[in-house]
């Protein structure tokens, strides 16, 4: 894994070699710099499919919380308005942290700091829990992180209102309903969801392909016939109604 900072005459590259030790400073350093190497990455595929890039000074908070696989979430905090936030921060806590961090119990770091506080201070955009230790190789967290930076474009597209709607929409489904994270097709506000997330796999998968091609971690026999690209082609839905490789039957 390479980081790069360049200027107008140097080029220096700090290397930091992958591990799936979790708890270790090593992957704390491989996982930070594949964090940030990857809002670089996903600016270019911006760039070459003609869409508009993420949001400039993302915040990106990268945590070994939640307990059921690893996930990300695009919340958008940091970007919301003062009004917006003031709705976020009367959300009782404990629904914040199950329905848009995965988290069960506030984590140590939080104890005794109000939620408000926090998201006034942290706010953060785009949110990489990572807690599994078997399935944290590069494609898998790039593929987490594209789709959310996919989301990160979409969401000044939308406004701020259908945002909320959304966050309301999973914690609802994750904390009231105990049906995580996507509900059903029945569900009040399903419909946006299935837009929000069918744009997030899509853009997420396809550059991840871009980037790995045949070199993945996904298993298939050849490698080659088991992509991130085919991942979107085999699919159908998720939840049973999130679709899955719309954009390619537009194509």
């Amino acid at each position: 894994m390479i980081s790069m900072h360049r200027t107008s005459t140097t080029r220096i590259r700090f290397l930091f070699n992958w591990t799936s030790s979790t708890d270790t400073k090593q992957f704390r350093n491989w996982i930070a710099a594949t964090t940030n190497n990857s809002v670089y990455e996903f600016q270019e595929y911006c760039a070459a499919n003609r869409l508009p890039s993420p949001p400039g000074n993302l915040k990106m908070l990268v945590t070994p919380w939640g307990g059921d696989g690893n996930t990300g979430s695009a919340p958008i905090f940091d970007k919301m308005s003062a009004a917006a936030n003031q709705v976020i921060v009367a959300v009782p806590a404990a629904a914040i942290l199950m329905g848009v961090f995965g988290v069960a119990f506030p984590p140590v770091a939080l104890l005794g700091i109000a939620l408000g506080e926090w998201i006034a201070a942290a706010a953060p955009d785009i949110v990489l829990n990572v807690n599994e230790a078997a399935n944290v190789n590069a494609d898998d967290m790039r593929e987490i992180l594209y789709n959310k930076l996919a989301q990160s474009i979409h969401f000044p597209k939308v406004g701020e209102g259908y945002w909320l709607a959304q966050i309301a929409f999973v914690i609802n489904n994750v904390v009231i309903e105990n049906n995580p994270p996507y509900g059903n097709a029945t569900t009040p506000g399903s419909g946006r969801c299935a837009v929000i997330e069918a744009w997030g796999f899509q853009n997420g998968m396809w550059a991840t392909h871009g980037r790995y091609g045949a070199f993945h971690t996904n298993p298939g026999i050849p490698a080659s016939s088991n992509t991130w690209h085919s991942v979107v082609e085999r699919r159908t839905f998720t939840s049973g109604y999130i679709a899955f490789g719309w954009q390619h039957d537009w194509f």
